[in-house]
């Protein structure tokens, strides 16, 4: 998993750089949130109620969706989570979001072989050789996720990606932050820094043309 570090206002001013991939290396487990930033602590307070991370593939969404309606994350919120799975002996990646989806109900733990947020063009992530024909060449983890970050920094997307009429703009930027699972544990180190400030918005890698907007 890489994450960055951006911490933003609804309206898109960077006010910090925290922690995104919260480590619950105990669970063998690492999990990334999008929406309010003061909900890590809630969720990792919520999945540290589970003994492993099978009980929590097996039963956490039941009970993040309990906590949600008593207001316990701050809003609507996109999660990630990582783990090494003692059952079926591999590491997994699972999504569940507080809203329905196009195709997916909301508080639906998906499996996931990949999961960008935001999501890159398909042609870019072609060209850095991440996606190949309809599935994802996940060798060379930590070379393929640092070229994945930088296209997600030069990709607009909602400031709060919950909220349907959010505000667009750019929102990854601070430091790339790698975390890797395994059966041995989580380990965690920052693989790259950009030069962002708070207060100022968060540039791209490359600068865009402007763009027309049409709204219907």
């Amino acid at each position: 998993m890489v994450t960055d570090t951006a911490s933003y206002t609804p309206e898109g001013a960077p006010v910090g750089f925290v922690s995104k991939a919260i480590a619950l290396p105990h669970l063998g487990l690492v999990f990334a949130s999008r929406g309010a930033t003061v909900a890590r602590w809630a969720f990792a307070e919520e999945l540290e109620a589970f003994a492993s991370f099978d009980a929590i593939v097996a039963g956490a969404a039941a009970a993040l969706e309990e906590a949600h309606e008593l207001s316990a994350f701050g809003g609507d919120f996109e999660l990630a989570l990582m783990g090494w799975s003692a059952a079926r002996r591999r590491v997994e990646l699972h999504t569940l979001a507080s809203r329905d989806s196009a195709d997916v109900p909301a508080f639906t733990l998906q499996h996931m072989q990949a999961y960008f947020a935001p999501m890159p063009e398909d042609e870019a992530l072609r060209r850095i050789g991440l996606k190949v024909g309809r599935t994802f060449d996940v060798s060379r983890p930590a070379e393929k996720l640092r070229q994945v970050i930088e296209l997600q920094r030069d990709t607009p997307a909602p400031f709060l990606s919950a909220a349907p009429d959010a505000p667009v703009g750019h929102t990854i930027g601070g430091a790339v932050v790698l975390t890797e699972v395994s059966e041995a544990g989580v380990t965690q180190q920052v693989i790259h820094r950009w030069p962002d400030e708070i207060g100022r918005p968060l540039e791209p890698v490359s600068p865009r043309p402007p763009q027309l907007r049409i709204v219907a």
